[in-house]
């Protein structure tokens, strides 16, 4: 690892239109060690650790999809946040079109009024590890990492 390493983080952001698009945060790192690198310390709020059981194994095309909103049901994610998949995946589909399949390990920034289809298609429990940062669930400013 050299100075200036770059770890990528994907996000679901906004883009110029208000809607909802995959972007990434660029975190810088700082060696600690022949094989150790961290960031500065970022502020948070909170955290939680949440599980959902496995909705449908049915597409979103699928006329049988069961859910109220049907294929077109969008939410946010309330305040600013990070979640941490730890088991099960998840789609999450965005109002751009774009899909992201998030699996145990990944991590992703979810930003304030971003709306998004969450899709638990995995045959496990979803659990996650949510880690909300400053922010309220009405403010879109983008992330701000201390480098």
């Amino acid at each position: 690892m050299e100075k200036g390493t770059i770890m990528k983080i994907l996000s679901i952001e906004l883009d110029a239109n208000w809607r909802s698009t995959l972007g990434v945060i660029e975190v810088p790192l700082h060696k600690v060690s022949e094989t150790e690198a961290i960031s500065k310390k970022q502020p948070a709020v909170h955290w939680y650790a949440m599980e959902l059981t496995p909705d449908t194994e049915l597409q979103r095309t699928d006329p049988n999809y069961p859910f109220s909103g049907g294929t077109f049901e969008a939410h946010n994610g309330d305040v600013p946040h990070f979640n941490m998949q730890l088991t099960g995946y998840l789609d999450s589909t965005l109002q751009d079109g774009s899909t992201a399949r998030y699996a145990p390990g990944d991590l992703h920034y979810q930003r304030a009024m971003a709306l998004h289809h969450s899709h638990l298609r995995s045959p496990v429990v979803n659990r996650h590890l949510l880690v909300s940062v400053p922010g309220s669930p009405t403010d879109p400013s983008p992330l701000k990492v201390i480098g």
